[in-house]
C-alpha cells in the first residue's frame, strides 16, 4: 500500500554498483503492461542507436526476450504489448528537446538518468508536471551520483524526507560478484589512498 503513494524513485550508486543494469532490467520489465509508455531521458542524449539502445538491446538478449522487441533509432517498441520506449536529449538547444517534450504525451513513466547534467529546475517540473495519465500509474526515476549535494534533486527528493519518494543507493559492494577482480583490486586501492574519492565510488 505505501508504493501506492510513491511518483518518484531516485535511483543513486557509483561506478560498478549495477544500477544501470537494475534500471534497465525493470524498464524491460514495465514495457509489459499494456497501455504504458516510457520517456528515457538525459540532458543531453547523443544518438540513442549508437550507445543506449544496443545496451538495452545485449540485456533483452540475455534475458531471452529480445525478439520481443523492435529497435528503432530512437524508439524501442515491445511488440507483445504496443508499449514504447522513446529515448530523447532535454537540453533546449539539443535536436530532441522538442520531440522530448513531446514525447511525454501518454507517458506513464520518466526516466531522467544522469540527473546531475540537469541543472535547469523549470525544465524539470515541465517534463515531472507532464507525466499525468489518469488510469496508469505515474513513476519518474531519478538516476544521479550522490556527490552532488548541492543539486536540486538532491535538495527536493534526497535531503528532504517524502512520502512520495523511494530512495534506492546502490554500491559496488552490492555488484562484487559481476565485477573484474582488478575493478575490486582498485577500490581497495582508492580506499586506502583517498577516502573521499572512495565514499564516491
Amino acid at each position: 500500500k505505501e508504493m501506492e503513494k510513491i511518483r518518484y524513485v531516485v535511483l543513486t550508486g557509483g561506478r560498478g554498483s549495477g544500477k544501470s543494469f537494475g534500471l534497465a532490467a525493470w524498464v524491460n520489465g514495465a514495457t509489459y503492461k499494456k497501455n504504458w509508455g516510457v520517456l528515457f531521458t538525459r540532458y543531453t542524449m547523443s544518438a540513442a542507436y549508437l550507445s543506449i539502445i544496443p545496451e538495452f538491446r545485449s540485456m533483452c538478449e540475455s534475458f531471452g526476450n529480445d525478439t520481443d522487441f523492435e529497435f528503432k533509432q530512437n524508439e524501442v517498441l515491445n511488440c507483445a504489448s504496443g508499449t514504447q520506449i522513446d529515448y530523447r536529449g532535454l537540453k533546449p538547444s539539443s535536436k530532441t528537446a522538442n520531440s522530448a517534450l513531446k514525447s511525454v504525451a501518454g507517458k506513464n513513466v520518466l526516466v531522467i538518468e544522469e540527473c546531475e547534467e540537469l541543472a535547469d529546475q523549470a525544465l524539470f517540473d515541465k517534463v515531472d508536471l507532464s507525466i499525468r495519465t489518469k488510469d496508469n500509474k505515474n513513476i519518474v526515476i531519478l538516476v544521479l551520483n550522490p556527490s552532488h549535494i548541492n543539486h536540486f534533486i538532491y535538495k527536493e527528493f534526497i535531503k528532504e524526507k517524502r512520502d512520495d519518494v523511494l530512495l534506492i543507493h546502490t554500491s559496488y559492494l552490492d555488484n562484487e560478484e559481476n565485477l573484474d577482480e582488478t575493478f575490486l583490486k582498485l577500490a581497495m586501492r582508492t580506499r586506502e589512498r583517498n577516502l573521499k574519492k572512495y565514499n564516491h565510488l
